[in-house]
């Protein structure tokens, strides 16, 4: 098949997994996207299906991952909410069985494809943020939120990061070197992200850019141990959630930064998410109404990942999650010596430790990042192509 023919279809495919707001696109257009998402969905099963005739580990895990919320909202009798948790795990695990369906079939269209779609919507999002970074291009009348055209700030950067995973193993794969052209489109998305003062996604954005001018230090090798990662998050998660540790943070950017953040407005929310879990803790709440959220935490997320999933499917949604973990970690510590390997790692550690301050489930195109995980084999085969040829070429 042709390259470019392939490349389209890919795009075509990816599209409908990254949904602007309803507020943004209202519901026509929004019903529409779920339709073409849910063909889209099945034609990727069979697809997979009729190639492999068996699902991968790390898809079958998502699976059960994104299976236990179901369970939760009909254990609890929310029967309204079961099509909307079924449409979730329609759309992680389609676009986790088609990314990794382009891995396997073709590495670089598939990745090649990927950037392009989420490039564009990301400039689309960086022009809305400069242009509309008072107002909003709408302003949700409960929580106040200013939404742009990937969402609010902060829920936009869980669609937005994976771009930076995809555009530097691209970059490695063909070219073995992070190549010029990307710096300004990294340049660009972290400077809008300062501009409507989203302080989380600041910090996650320079903590990537230090690890890529820093990359090739040998010290990488050390930290990106997937195993110290995971400590050093579980530590960061009883320190700030479990004893408030947020408020040293806050002060330190209010002092240093001169800017006001809402660390400490969690607090509250993580006490009562704390309170609510004890009460449910085996299967959760399942998914519930806007109105029942606002109600016990002012808002409709408990804006962090541990306490997300707890609430939302019990201790069998995180033993689930926790599975999903130790299969990135049996992988990625095959091969901690090159550049792919520790640039996922980093992207997995800067995706978990932004998850302590905020969590979104519904943002799937993160979770390609489990799925990079479970191929970076595969991934650095490719990267190694290149290398082969260039010494070839320099031995002729």
């Amino acid at each position: 098949m042709n390259k470019r023919y392939k490349i389209f279809i890919f795009i075509l495919l990816i599209i409908p997994y990254i949904k602007p707001p309803v507020y943004i696109i209202g519901n026509t257009l929004d019903s529409i996207y779920d339709i073409y998402k849910i063909i889209v969905s099945i034609c990727i099963f069979v697809w997979y299906i009729s190639k492999y005739r068996t699902i991968s580990k790390m898809l079958l895990a998502l699976t059960i991952f994104q299976t236990t919320f179901i369970i939760s909202t009909i254990f609890n009798g929310n029967f309204t909410n079961v099509w909307s948790q079924f449409v979730q795990l329609i759309s992680v695990v389609g676009i986790c069985a088609l990314t990794e369906l382009g891995i396997k079939e073709d590495c670089k269209s598939y990745l090649k494809s990927i950037c392009i779609v989420l490039t564009v919507l990301s400039l689309i999002n960086v022009y809305t943020m400069i242009k509309y970074s008072k107002t909003g291009m709408y302003v949700d009348q409960l929580m106040h939120w200013q939404y742009y055209f990937l969402g609010y700030d902060n829920s936009s950067f869980f669609i937005e990061f994976p771009l930076f995973i995809c555009l530097t193993c691209y970059s490695y794969i063909m070219k073995n070197k992070i190549s010029i052209w990307v710096w300004p489109i990294f340049i660009i998305i972290g400077f809008s992200y300062l501009y409507v003062n989203s302080i989380t996604s600041v910090i996650m954005i320079l903590l990537y850019f230090i690890f890529i001018l820093t990359n090739k230090l040998p010290i990488w090798k050390k930290i990106l141990n997937f195993k110290v990662i995971l400590i050093f998050i579980i530590f960061m998660f009883i320190f700030i959630v479990m004893f408030n540790g947020q408020i040293h943070f806050e002060k330190f950017l209010e002092n240093h930064l001169g800017k006001n953040t809402t660390l400490s407005g969690r607090t509250f929310i993580w006490e009562k998410a704390r309170y609510y879990i004890t009460k449910a803790p085996i299967f959760g709440y399942g998914l519930q109404n806007t109105s029942i959220l606002l109600e016990r935490f002012g808002i409709n997320h408990v804006h962090n990942i541990i306490l997300d999933i707890l609430y939302n499917g019990g201790i069998i949604a995180l033993i689930a999650y926790l599975y999903i973990i130790k299969l990135c970690i049996k992988m990625i510590n095959k091969d901690r010596n090159s550049f792919i390997s520790n640039n996922i790692s980093m992207g997995l550690f800067i995706y978990l430790f932004a998850s302590i301050f905020d969590y979104y489930n519904n943002k799937y195109i993160i979770f390609i990042l489990f799925i990079f995980a479970q191929y970076i084999n595969k991934l650095n085969e490719e990267s190694e192509k290149l290398k082969k040829i260039k010494e070839k070429n320099k031995n002729e």
